[in-house]
């Protein structure tokens, strides 16, 4: 008959041991996964950021470029009408029926929009920004300024634009920068201003 072996100093982890290892882990993984997220948002309001400034540049560098080319103002409404579309610019252009710019619903996004033959009201057109990026504001001012007893016309833009880069969901998803915290996650807003001289 042979004598039980007593096992002195066996290896293992106790229920104490591995409880703290635990809890140690899943506070490395909540500060790794944490970092993580900050970093995705960054990244995504970055994004935002540069999608609504460079489409506020590229309007405005076209706005001023037309009315810099056209020969006056033809007319502008300027009744602040931005958020539905009756904000509008008719430039004169020599041997052209003019060029128009006005904001347009599309689909629940406001696009600024160009038309180069005639200024009238209806279909048609270019779209000048981006369809993921919201015109929240088309602003034109013209006005006449005098320099050595001449007439001058000059005429003041501002354009106002808005993205979320497509982060948020629902009507306008990505577009709209609205007022509830969910909807402008991301959301960043852009207003570029600059004056221009018809030739």
């Amino acid at each position: 008959m042979s004598n039980p072996v007593k096992l002195t100093g066996a290896g293992g982890f106790t229920l104490v041991e591995l409880v703290i290892a635990m809890a140690v882990f899943s506070m490395m993984l909540v500060i790794i996964v944490t970092g993580m997220i900050n970093i995705v948002r960054m990244h995504n309001q970055a994004l935002a950021s540069n999608m609504a400034q460079d489409n506020a540049r590229g309007a405005v560098d076209e706005l001023v470029r037309g009315i810099r080319d056209s020969a006056g103002v033809d007319w502008a409404n300027t009744d602040n009408g931005g958020v539905n579309g009756t904000t509008r610019l008719c430039l004169k252009v020599a041997n052209s029926p003019g060029t128009e710019y006005w904001v347009k619903n599309v689909g629940g996004v406001l696009t600024l929009y160009r038309h180069d033959n005639g200024c009238t009201v209806g279909g048609g057109g270019v779209a000048v920004t981006d369809p993921v990026v919201n015109v929240q504001d088309f602003k034109v001012t013209p006005t006449t300024s005098t320099t050595a007893g001449f007439a001058r016309q000059e005429v003041h833009i501002s354009v106002t634009t808005g993205s979320s880069n497509g982060t948020t969901t629902g009507v306008g998803a990505g577009t709209t920068c609205a007022s509830s915290t969910n909807a402008r996650e991301f959301c960043s807003v852009v207003t570029l201003t600059s004056g221009a001289v018809p030739r």
